[in-house]
């Protein structure tokens, strides 16, 4: 028989979750490339890299974004559904007594 259960300890839960906020808004790339594309100023190459750093670092940000805010709100949604869910359920369960003494 397979078991549908799911079990969650919502403080290591919420643990986990505040680590990869942190840490995901603490994610910064070094500068040092971006200087660089002075020295190649004129070059066509220089162009490319330039595009490409750009984009690099408009995608950085838009990583951090999401990662520190985003998903952690969308997980700590998940578990006040879960626990939500959980408490609705136990209060639905009826227990009916045997009277015979036992």
């Amino acid at each position: 028989m397979s078991d549908h259960s799911l079990y969650i300890d919502t403080f290591v839960y919420t643990g986990i979750v505040n680590e990869i906020k942190n840490k995901a808004s603490s994610c910064q790339l070094a500068e040092k490339p971006l200087e660089s594309i002075k020295t190649w100023g004129g070059t066509d190459v220089g162009k490319i890299m330039k595009e490409v750093l750009d984009s690099v670092y408009a995608t950085e940000e838009l990583y951090k974004k999401q990662s520190s805010y985003s998903l952690p709100a969308a997980l700590f949604k998940l578990r006040d559904s879960v626990v939500n869910t959980d408490k609705a359920l136990s209060k639905s369960i009826k227990v009916e007594q045997d009277s015979n003494g036992e």
